[in-house]
């Protein structure tokens, strides 16, 4: 959730979407677009085909899933971007990438899971820290 698009290219942000083969297989994956009212019915949906250790970069992914066109084209905000495995044995792991147009900064989500379960949607990476271990504590005698 999160992806927005902006008739306004001097506003919101530019995203993409990066796919990359990991396993050295072919894989083929299904992209698809949802806006915030709707989550069962993709607004946009492309078939993309990896060679093994293939990359390939959807950007902007609005243009890329033909949501760029004068008839389709309109400012959205908290699209929903989903990568579903199709068919092959690769495995594929899924980025969001987002690039502010005012600021410049980028922003980037891993999409999981991916390469034979469902994706649920951008899930942000969380920073996990070490486990604390507790004080060692000496007997007195």
């Amino acid at each position: 959730d999160g992806l927005e698009q902006s008739i306004d290219p001097t506003r919101g942000s530019r995203w993409s979407v990066s796919l990359t083969e990991l396993y050295n297989l072919p894989a083929t994956v299904t992209v698809r677009l949802y806006e915030a009212g709707n989550r069962t019915a993709p607004i946009a949906e492309t078939d993309v085909a990896l060679a093994p250790h293939e990359q390939k970069i959807l950007d902007p992914i609005f243009t890329a899933l033909g949501l760029d066109q004068a008839d389709r084209r309109k400012d959205r905000t908290n699209v929903q971007v989903v990568v579903v495995p199709k068919n092959g044995n690769g495995v594929v792991a899924a980025v969001a990438i987002g690039n502010d147009n005012v600021t410049g900064v980028t922003t980037r989500y891993v999409l999981g899971p991916n390469g034979g379960v469902p994706a649920t949607g951008v899930s942000k990476v969380a920073e996990v820290p070490p486990p604390t271990v507790p004080p060692r504590r000496r007997s007195v005698h």
